[in-house]
């Protein structure tokens, strides 16, 4: 696909990528299109998280829609299956997700005279990387990046994710005591693969490394970190802000969100059962409009 797309180009690959889903999949796995028939100046593209699809995101793109951007939430590979025990994240592979990822940011380039990317956790994880690499991108918005899931130093979690890529992989269960009447969304998966895990983290740690030595590429970079995660240590995050504010990076920050708040790890998905979209979703929307608010 052309990096290059012109407004028509752009939906007609949305289009396309909706169309591509069978009946294997559920409806809610559908990528979203929000678009007001143009060009818009502003244009957003969504990255859900590890086993959710893109409904996850659907509501706070409606409202991204109603500021005037265009929006799109593509389906990560092997997600968005109706079959809601299925073991197809087992067969996720890094690569995949760093093509999902530019795909997105190629679209919303056709979208928008600017880019916002942003995700949550796998799809945190996907837009820092975006963020690093691409030019194109005006604002990298990673959501609870999923760089460090383990407590205790990194190396931990790098040792453990080698281990899942050589052993046999595991199926585990979201909620081990309701397995399959698991409170929430009802598009999202019951388990998840370790070894989706594992090549989760393989791109998450190649992004760690690479912000050793570069700058992010992206006119702005943005970490959204939830201090009350249960899922995510947030130590990685801002050892690799604070390196990058240490060479003299201008263009970087972080917006925590206070322990007080009570949010949990997805406080995107207003289908959660503790979700809190009312205090969430208005963060993040101040925080893409400030980063906006600087040059183009």
């Amino acid at each position: 696909m052309s990096s290059d797309l012109s407004f028509a180009g752009a939906v007609a690959e949305a289009r396309r990528q909706q169309d591509s889903l069978t009946a294997l999949h559920a409806p809610a796995a559908r990528p979203v299109l929000l678009e007001h028939g143009r060009r818009t100046p502003v244009a957003v593209a969504w990255l859900h998280g590890y086993t959710n699809c893109p409904r996850q995101f659907e509501a706070l793109g409606r409202q991204c829609h109603g500021r005037g951007w265009n929006v799109w939430i593509p389906l990560a590979p092997h997600h968005g299956l109706a079959d809601r025990m299925s073991d197809a994240t087992s067969r996720l592979a890094a690569g995949e997700l760093a093509d999902w990822g530019n795909r997105a940011v190629d679209v919303a380039r056709g979208l928008g005279e600017r880019v916002v990317v942003g995700g949550l956790s796998m799809g945190g994880a996907v837009s820092a990387m975006l963020g690093l690499r691409r030019a194109d991108v005006s604002l990298a918005l990673p959501i609870a990046p999923l760089l460090s899931p383990l407590p205790g130093p990194p190396a931990l979690t790098r040792a453990a994710a080698a281990l899942l890529r050589i052993l046999p992989d595991r199926m585990v269960w979201w909620d081990p005591k309701r397995r399959q009447s698991l409170a929430g969304p009802t598009h999202a998966y019951y388990r998840y693969s370790m070894r989706g895990i594992s090549e989760t983290l393989r791109l998450a740690f190649a992004f760690v490394d690479a912000a050793r030595q570069l700058d992010p590429a992206a006119a702005f970079f943005r970490f959204v970190l939830n201090d009350n995660d249960e899922s995510i240590q947030n130590t990685v995050a801002e050892a690799v802000l604070d390196r990058w504010k240490r060479r003299g990076a201008a263009n970087v920050d972080a917006v925590h969100l206070g322990v007080g708040l009570g949010l949990r790890h997805d406080f995107i998905d207003p289908d959660q059962p503790y979700a809190r979209t009312g205090i969430a979703y208005p963060v993040l929307l101040d925080a893409i409009e400030r980063a906006l608010e600087g040059p183009a």
